[in-house]
């Protein structure tokens, strides 16, 4: 048998079958007051016990964490220093760097001014110059020129001017230098490109004159100044084959210039395509009548054709213009000496001048 406790009257039963016939006596009241004393006192002890657990760990797991940040601090002193040595660098970086850069935008600033006032002072010398240029007087405007350059002013525009100065005293070298050191800064100017193929074409540079005029053609093939280059160069080369082109180009362009289809005639005539340069100068007979020159190389080129009697009778309409002793002096040349027997041609030279008109 085992006790149990009735929990609703706060009594102790014997477990097992009552006996029958047994009876419980009835506790006495200081029995009853000592039991509950007793049991009040197992409960207190045990919730100080409990306290006193609970404490104990909290000041267990503080005093860890607290061990753990004082072990981390003296495993990384370093680290710490480090960091805020690094936040105060970058401060001390940003000061200087804000520092910097207002140092350099004032500077600019400065160089700003200094620039434009240079430039104004350069564009007033170059106005002067170019009306010492319009008075013929090349070395006074080269001279403030060459000062201006001397001075540290190396504007493009001075370099020009200076260049266009050099061509007219026949200074080629030193043009070309000149126009060499601004294609060098801007080679995309175009009037730069242009002055210096002019340049090196009075020099006689055939070549590379040539070659800046097909540098100019690349990017502008209707330029008609580098049409007349490339052909001056190739007839300087005495190539007028490639020439002709570049003169076809330049007549189409031009058409209103009779100086270019007469170039054309002359290139024909290099080639000796007679025919071609034959109509061309027929042609341009037909528009301007006074010119001498053109009625010289038609005859030339008629009788290099087998057509003599033609260029005899061009002979005597320039007999009738300038005169037969003007045209009479024609014979001496060699192109003429298929001409000399035909009769036509025999009685202009052969016939007293008299009182015959004078050629303009």
């Amino acid at each position: 048998m085992h006790a149990e406790i009735d929990i609703y009257h706060g009594r102790w039963s014997t477990g097992g079958v009552r006996r029958s016939g047994s009876r419980r006596r009835p506790r006495s009241s200081s029995s009853h007051r000592s039991h509950r004393h007793r049991s009040s006192h197992s409960r207190s002890s045990r919730r100080t016990l409990t306290g006193i657990l609970l404490w104990s760990t909290l000041s267990l797991v503080t005093a860890a964490y607290v061990t753990f940040l004082a072990l981390t601090a003296l495993r990384h002193p370093a680290a710490k220093q480090d960091t805020l040595s690094a936040a105060a660098t970058d401060n001390s970086s940003a000061t200087v760097s804000r520092q910097d850069e207002t140092q350099a935008l004032e500077a600019l600033a400065t160089n700003i001014e200094s620039l434009i006032e240079r430039h104004t002072e350069a564009e007033k010398i170059l106005d002067i110059a170019s009306a010492l240029i319009k008075d013929d007087q090349l070395g006074s405007a080269a001279g403030r020129l060459e000062t201006l350059l001397a001075a540290g002013m190396h504007f493009n525009s001075i370099r020009m001017k200076l260049a266009q100065i050099y061509r007219l005293q026949k200074r080629f070298d030193e043009a070309t230098q000149l126009l060499m050191d601004v294609l060098a800064t801007q080679p995309d100017m175009a009037a730069a490109r242009l002055l210096l193929a002019r340049v090196l074409l009075e020099a006689r540079h055939w070549e590379p004159a040539l070659a800046v005029a097909k540098w100019i053609l690349a990017d502008d093939p209707y330029n008609a100044d580098a049409h007349d280059l490339a052909a001056r160069a190739y007839i300087g080369m005495e190539q007028p084959g490639w020439a002709i082109p570049h003169l076809r180009k330049l007549v189409a362009l031009l058409r209103d210039d009779p100086d270019v289809s007469g170039r054309l005639a002359e290139a024909y005539m290099m080639m000796e395509e007679y025919d071609q340069a034959a109509a061309i100068l027929s042609e341009l007979l037909e528009n301007n009548s006074r010119d001498a020159s053109l009625y010289y190389r038609l005859a030339v080129c008629l009788l290099h054709s087998g057509q003599e009697q033609q260029a005899a009778e061009v002979l005597a309409r320039a007999s009738d213009r300038f005169g037969r002793s003007f045209v009479a002096s024609w014979v001496h040349s060699r192109e003429f000496a298929a001409v000399r027997d035909n009769p036509l041609f025999r009685k202009l030279i052969e016939e007293p001048a008299g009182d015959s008109a004078q050629p303009p």
